[in-house]
């Protein structure tokens, strides 16, 4: 399987590189990029991820279990009056978190083969083959950026709702309701990432407010998580490692073009709103480490659409364009380096 993976990603990266041109040839390529990923992640099999036997366990024990999602009760007693096979939940899971995933990509960039090869690299390994949960919440806030743009209101709460239903992790997303689409304040968001790193430094943090303020509930609910990363051996995540440096770049090239990248994509400012958000939920969660990761990879998705607009700031014929797109190629290798040294997968154990 992992060749399989292997040849699935060096087959994308191939196709992010030729310069198709006919609208045709890049429908039945997405098409067959959608269905050749759903395949994937349904078949692939076991001793493949750390989820799935947690998942195997919740679909054979789904009606003892407490503080499962509905979602999730309801597509397991579907599937067992028709079968008791497995193979049809990670197939129902793959089909709405990758079909959507790939779906809000098609309709938000012009770049969706290079935003494919980061997809696969990161999102589709930490989620859609691992956190299925996870994946189809993730794929709904991708997607409820599109109506919150349009100000359509009641399908962004219909596809918030939905991300919830899925994941109760998804709450926040409600909250994307009170940023402006259309308008940023280029000084204030340039200050934000910086700030949330002092802030950091003096113990200004949700952990270290409620030890201030002696705040037991919450408190307690973040040594839950906090000890849940003892348990998995990481007390706190690492801010200022290679791939949140290249992150915090990319950051501010997009910051500092903005207006010109707003011009040729209408979706740039909410998404790059959700990227600094993300990054900034890391640091200042990060002395909980179960709990950053959750909301940093939940807001993250957001990541592998907004990374290539970089590209819009700069002309093809440019070296700068040449250059940048070459960084992006190097962080999507970085990040399947980084799932590979960290094990995410069973099948990248030595």
């Amino acid at each position: 399987m992992l060749n399989l993976f292997l040849l699935l990603f060096i087959i994308n990266v191939l196709i992010s590189c030729l310069p198709i041109r006919y609208p045709i040839v890049k429908k039945y390529i997405y098409i067959l990029q959608t269905i050749g990923l759903i395949l994937f992640a349904t078949f692939r099999g076991v001793d493949f991820d750390r989820d799935q036997p947690l998942y195997l366990y919740s679909f054979n024990n789904a009606k003892s279990l407490e503080n499962l999602e509905y979602t999730f009760t309801i597509i397991v007693n579907t599937i067992k009056i028709f079968s008791g096979n497995f193979v049809w939940l990670l197939f129902i899971y793959a089909l709405i978190g990758v079909y959507l995933k790939l779906m809000a990509i098609r309709k938000m960039t012009d770049f969706f083969f290079l935003s494919i090869v980061i997809y696969i690299c990161n999102t589709y390994i930490l989620q859609d083959l691992t956190q299925i949960r996870a994946a189809i919440c993730s794929a709904f806030l991708l997607l409820s950026l599109i109506p919150l743009y349009d100000r359509n209101m009641k399908l962004f709460y219909l596809f918030a709702i939905l991300a919830v239903s899925f994941h109760f992790s998804g709450i926040p997303i409600l909250f994307l309701y009170f940023l402006d689409p259309k308008k940023i304040n280029t000084k204030v968001w340039k200050l934000l990432l910086p700030l949330s790193y002092i802030l950091l430094f003096i113990g200004f943090t949700p952990l270290g407010l409620a030890k201030i303020f002696s705040l037991e509930l919450i408190q307690k609910k973040l040594e839950v998580y906090f000890n849940a990363g003892k348990e998995v051996g990481s007390e706190k995540v690492n801010v200022f490692n290679t791939l949140v440096i290249f992150r915090f770049i990319f950051t501010y090239i997009l910051l500092f073009n903005i207006e010109k990248i707003y011009e040729k994509n209408k979706y740039a400012i909410i998404l790059l709103k959700v990227y600094i958000i993300s990054q900034i939920l890391l640091v200042q969660l990060s002395e909980v480490t179960t709990l950053a990761m959750r909301f940093n990879e939940l807001f993250g998705v957001v990541e592998m659409v907004v990374i290539p607009f970089v590209l819009y700031s700069y002309v093809k014929k440019d070296m700068t364009f040449v250059l940048l797109k070459f960084s992006i190629y190097l962080f999507a290798f970085m990040l399947l380096f980084f799932h590979f040294r960290a094990e995410t997968l069973l099948i990248f154990k030595k």
